[in-house]
């Protein structure tokens, strides 16, 4: 993975024109985050795709009533794909209006998912100048 490095001039700023640009760092994925980090969701989002058990899950309020996206005023929902809190590397949707899913997987519509890396882990191994 090649990753551009920024420097930010104040912890509060919020102008990209004063980032000072750092340069380039390479990171190279080794074989015990392929075995332990990815290959585990891999195996469970096949496993959720191929025995049908991918499920799409609703998002409640404290009060109990449905949540409701601002834009479109559709109920809120993820999928039961592995998520950050539990996996480096985790499942996640790309998409700002619920509207338009492009994608139907056992008969649920969503949006693009894409897998990610943990932005903790990525920044460690980023600090480290190591292999991940």
């Amino acid at each position: 993975m090649l990753v551009i490095l920024f420097q930010e001039q104040t912890k509060d700023d919020v102008v990209f024109e004063d980032n000072k640009f750092v340069g380039f760092k390479r990171i190279s994925f080794g074989e015990e985050f392929l075995q332990n980090g990815a290959k585990p969701v891999w195996l469970e989002i096949r496993r959720l795709v191929n025995n049908n058990e991918l499920r799409e899950v609703f998002v409640y309020n404290k009060d109990g009533t449905l949540r409701m996206t601002p834009k479109t005023n559709l109920p809120v929902s993820a999928s039961n794909y592995p998520k950050e809190e539990n996996n480096v590397v985790f499942v996640r949707g790309s998409g700002q209006n619920k509207a338009k899913c492009p994608q139907i997987i056992n008969g649920i519509k969503m949006i693009t998912q894409y897998l990610w890396i943990r932005g903790a882990d990525l920044c460690e191994a980023i600090n480290e100048n190591e292999h991940f």
